[in-house]
This record gives C-alpha cells, structure tokens and sequence, in this order.
C-alpha cells in the first residue's frame, strides 16, 4: 500500500503532463520515486480536448500557417487546459500544490523540423501561465537545449524506457505509439548504447482515417481495420517514403505524416475504408517491426504503451510481423500503458530538478548530454 501523502517529502512527487501528436487528451500523472529504477504513479487525470481546439491545432499540421494573434491565443488556451488538469488531479489525490516539487510540461507539438538548415521544434502553451494558475514551478521547453547540441529534440521517451525495462538477460524493445511511433532499442549489453527514433506514423493515420471515413475520433479496437485487407503492394510504396530509408537520429511529426500525405498516396484505383484501414495498421507495425530487425535482430520481446496498445488489429499485426517476439503491452510490467509518456514528462522534470542529463545523445544525435528543460516558477511576493 501506498504511504500517505502527508508523509512524502516535497522532493518525491512530481507531475508530468502530456498531450501527445493524437491531439485527444492531456493526461495528468502525479508520480514518485521510491527508487531510481522505480516509479509509483499516485493518481492520474485525463481531460479531453474540446473539439474546436483539437481542430485547430490538427489545422496548423495540414495547413501550416497561423496569424501572431491565433498563435497567443492557442499558446493561453493550452495552458489554461493543463492547468485545470492539475486542479482536477490534485483535487482527486488530496494534495496540494506544496507537495509537488515540479510539473513536467511538454506542450503540444505544432512543428516539428529536425533537419538543416534551420533545425527546430515548436510546443505550444504558455509555461508562465500555468505555474502562475497552479502555484507550481514548471519545467517545460524539453527539446531546445538538445536541438541547440546538435540534436533532434526527439525521441526523449528512450532515456525513460532504458531506466525502467532494459535488463541485463535479453535485448529488449519499447515502442511508443501515440500519433508517432518511436521506439527504444534496449541491448542486454550495458555497455552497448540504446538506440531509438521515431519509425513513422503511429495512430495518426489511422485516426484522421477513421474521423473521414466514420466520423469518429479514432477506429476502437481496430474494428475498421479488422474488417478490410491490408494491400501489401501498397503498403511496400509507402516504405518507399524517403522518412522511412533515412538512418536513425530520426524524429517526424504530423506535420510530415497527415491526411494530406495519406491523400496523396493513396492509389488512383478506390480501395475500400476498411482496406485503407487495414494498409494503415500494417504501414505502421512494419515500420516498427523494420527497425527491430534492422537495429536490435535478437531482441527477445516488444513492450507497447500509448494508444497503440489497446488497437487490437495493431498489437496482432505487430506479432505476426514479428513471430519470434514476444510482444506485449507494458501493462503486463506494472505500467498502464495510456501513463507511460506522462510519467516520462514528471521524470523530465526530475531531472532537471536534480540536476541530472535527460538525453540520450545516441538516440537524439546531440553531441553531448545535458539537463532538458527550463524552469518557470510562479511569482512570489
């Protein structure tokens, strides 16, 4: 059993906030460190996105282009949203905002440019703010200083994934899928560097496809997907797309994969929904499937957290591309797979608050470690 809150040392909790590429929800976890290779999630809350603003944020993905006025209002509009998720998750754990050393907060993902010349990475959402609304120091901006080191910014979860699951008796893979999917390449060798990038399109396509064709926010189960046939000759050109042939450091965002991409990939001959759906799911469990033979060929199993992990059609396809791996989700090693990257945002912020690398320079290509994040702290009188 948990201890109580009121016992626990302001130094042990902290709160990671994420709202990943799917745009969906802002999950909020409150999390403690009873150990350094643990992790206790206390209490978590997820506020869903109010349609119009998830609409506008997919739009800058589509249509990359916003006025300055726009731009201030999403920025107010976001943290505003993150912080009603804090009250609601300290309001539901009993504690207060004393408690918490710091909140880890990733901002939501507008652009996303990794490559020369001008490399960069924009999250949205006033930082400021939401230490001001919820009295909480915040550690925010995670990507620039590894970006300014020569590095993508992304993927951050590896560091993570390496503290959590790598073991010492067998290579091991973490994958990742929110609206991107990245993966973490765990060698038994410790003395081995961990590898990990992004390997395409996770759910995105999946749920801007479903929202066209259903209506709905994203295909539950897979049920779209379960009812059609992946075109494999299909999917073998999207392969084709030069994201796919580039050697890791690599990190893409729904500013490459989106409807528009789908749309103008999809062969002249009319496939059905279900069909698309299909092709989709398996675009993204060999993508993924590719970079576990190409990097880490005897890994001995696969742990699936995000969304991914509850898309029935996915996780089947994942192991039937993969036969003589074991893929499983994360839940069945004590981590829910919806909390994983929340927990990575509180571990952020961890870091930095002790001081501590949050990079892995072999995954992001920075030419060194360093601390992530800035640190904003509410005004004091």
């Amino acid at each position: 059993m948990s201890a109580p809150l009121s016992s626990r040392g302001p130094d042990q909790l902290f709160i990671g906030l994420m709202c990943g590429t799917s745009a969906d929800a802002i999950d909020a976890a409150l999390v403690q460190w009873p150990a350094e290779s643990q992790s206790e999630l206390i209490a978590t809350h997820s506020t869903p996105l109010p349609e119009n603003l998830k609409a506008r944020l997919l739009a800058l993905n589509n249509m990359p282009s916003i006025s300055l006025a726009d731009y201030c209002q999403l920025d107010t509009d976001i943290a505003l949203l993150h912080s009603a998720a804090v009250a609601e998750l300290l309001s539901s754990s009993e504690t207060a905002a004393q408690q918490v050393s710091a909140i880890g907060f990733h901002g939501q993902t507008v652009f996303h440019h990794p490559a020369p010349p001008v490399c960069s990475s924009l999250q949205i959402g006033n930082a400021q703010l939401l230490a001001e609304k919820t009295g909480i120091s915040v550690i925010a901006d995670v990507r620039r200083a590894d970006i300014a080191l020569g590095g993508q910014g992304a993927p951050l979860a590896p560091a993570l994934h390496q503290a959590l699951f790598r073991h010492e008796a067998e290579d091991r893979a973490v994958v990742n899928i929110g609206g991107i999917s990245n993966l973490s390449l765990l060698p038994a060798d410790t003395q081995a560097p961990v590898i990990g990038y992004d390997t395409g399109p996770g759910n995105c396509l999946l749920d801007e496809w479903a929202s066209e064709q259903l209506g709905l926010p994203f295909d539950r189960d897979g049920a779209l997907a379960l009812s059609g046939q992946a075109d494999t000759a299909l999917v073998s050109r999207w392969l084709a797309t030069p994201y796919f042939r580039h050697l890791p450091p690599k990190s893409t965002g729904r500013d490459v994969f989106n409807l528009n991409w789908l749309t103008k990939h999809l062969p002249e001959a009319a496939l059905s929904a279900a069909d698309v759906q299909a092709s989709l799911t398996l675009l993204t469990a060999s993508s993924i499937a590719l970079g576990i033979e190409s990097h880490l060929p005897m890994t001995s199993r696969l742990l699936v957290c995000g969304g991914g992990a509850h898309n029935t059609a996915l996780m089947s396809t994942l192991q039937l591309r993969l036969p003589q791996i074991d893929v499983l989700s994360t839940e069945q090693y004590g981590f829910n797979p919806d909390w994983v990257e929340a927990i990575l945002m509180a571990w952020l912020a961890r870091q930095h608050t002790l001081d501590r690398v949050g990079n892995l320079p072999s995954v992001t290509g920075a030419s060194k470690s360093v601390r992530l994040g800035v640190r904003f702290d509410p005004s004091r009188c």
